[in-house]
């Protein structure tokens, strides 16, 4: 029998892949790379999704919040919207649930509602560098993007749900002065509290859910 011995470049390949399997990455900040070890991280680390922005965190599918915007959404799985004006709302009301949802996954803290000008002026140059950069946005501004997308929708939801019905329903005056703020003050939300924390924002998506079971019945 004549045995054939693996040509040198076939063994220096198998080595590689058999003993080593590491890749190296960057550190976020740009420092020194990170050697990554597949198989012993992987055991050791939770499991984490990836964002569509590219970071990753964990995915809060438990808590409260999430299960209380879970059961929001499922109310109005069954709506089947007919003319081109029910389908916008059911579209707003999908957007806002959304990204309360993402708010919520990204551990929105209510202490933004009183904001440190410092601290946020810090993270908007953080983030505007990570922009910039095409790097990861902090899971902090991205929870308060979400937010703020959230009661801009819903806002808009409530006016055009009054339109609809020939009301004039204001319950989600909170958010309705908050989006105005936004869209009118210079200094929205950093020159004064909001009066609003993450629970009144899911209690005012559950007022627009029960305003649209009315609207599409």
């Amino acid at each position: 029998m004549v045995l054939v011995s693996a040509q040198p470049n076939m063994r220096l390949k198998l080595a590689r892949a058999i003993v080593l399997r590491e890749s190296e990455c960057l550190c976020p900040d740009g420092h020194e790379p990170i050697v990554q070890r597949h198989g012993a991280l992987r055991a050791s680390r939770p499991q984490l999704k990836r964002d569509p922005l590219g970071s990753e965190s964990i995915m809060r599918a438990g808590t409260p919040e999430r299960n209380a915007i879970k059961g929001l959404a499922e109310r109005l799985v069954e709506l089947r919207p007919k003319t081109a004006a029910q389908i916008s709302l059911i579209g707003f009301m999908a957007g806002a649930l959304h990204a309360l949802d993402r708010a919520a996954q990204l551990n929105y803290d209510d202490a933004r509602a009183k904001p440190d000008q410092d601290q946020f002026a810090a993270e908007f140059r953080t983030t505007m560098k990570a922009v910039s950069r095409g790097r990861v946005r902090p899971n902090a501004w991205l929870a308060g993007f979400y937010l703020d997308s959230a009661l801009m929708r819903m806002a808009a939801l409530n006016a055009r749900l009054n339109k609809l019905l020939g009301t004039r329903d204001d319950r989600v005056r909170t958010v309705r002065r908050i989006v105005n703020s936004l869209k009118h003050d210079v200094d929205a939300h950093i020159g004064k509290p909001w009066k609003l924390q993450f629970h009144n924002a899911i209690g005012a998506a559950k007022i627009l859910g029960d305003r649209l079971l009315i609207a599409l019945s």
